[in-house]
């Protein structure tokens, strides 16, 4: 799997966002950047290429750079777990680049400024950790499967249907246990001697 470090140059007339896009990439070239937008991370240039075929995805464009579209793809956040372990299990490396500032301190320092954003986690597939293996397959486990895993020992096994051990509920009359009309019986006061005799 070739590297996606096809690194374009910072002009002079580049965005602050750009600039702070490209200051990051150039510090982890060879990695896919999840570059935090709000509820999406996005993907830009090569990057957003390769993730867009490998993921299938939709390919767009947001504004120009160099004078050429600056191609982008995105995935959004509440899902991005899933598409991380798609991309891994193809052979990528991603880095997944967080927004560390809130956007109303930004702000404050002026219309144009830009959230800070720093690479939080870098993810190849030698370091897969299990965590996110089991947080994207979690969705394919039924309800009833994930409540029976937080059983002690329940684990992922078929849950059992109990009532299917009553032979009533088989459509078979139950039947009684021998003795169980005695004990019944010796619970009341017992009858006379005379009362036995006849």
């Amino acid at each position: 799997m070739p590297d996606s470090n096809a690194l374009p140059p910072v002009p002079a007339d580049a965005t602050p966002m750009m600039r702070q896009y490209l200051a990051i990439k150039a510090a982890h070239p060879d990695h896919l950047l999840f570059y935090r937008m709000g509820d999406f991370y996005e993907l830009f240039f090569d990057d957003a290429v390769k993730a867009s075929a490998a993921l299938d995805i939709a390919l767009t464009k947001r504004g120009q750079h160099l004078g050429e579209d600056i191609k982008m793809c995105g995935v959004p956040v509440h899902s991005h777990e899933a598409y991380l372990s798609r991309l891994i299990r193809q052979g990528f490396k991603v880095a997944v680049c967080e927004q560390v500032e809130d956007p109303a301190e930004a702000k404050k320092r002026g219309a144009k400024s830009v959230v800070e954003r720093a690479v939080v986690r870098v993810i190849t597939p030698g370091t897969l950790d299990r965590g996110c293996a089991a947080r994207c397959a979690q969705p394919q486990l039924s309800r009833r499967h994930r409540r029976g895993a937080g059983r002690a020992g329940a684990g992922l096994a078929r849950p059992v249907d109990r009532r299917l051990r009553h032979p009533a509920a088989a459509g078979r009359p139950a039947r009684r246990r021998p003795g169980a009309a005695r004990a019944r019986r010796g619970a009341g006061a017992r009858p006379a001697a005379g009362a036995r005799a006849a």
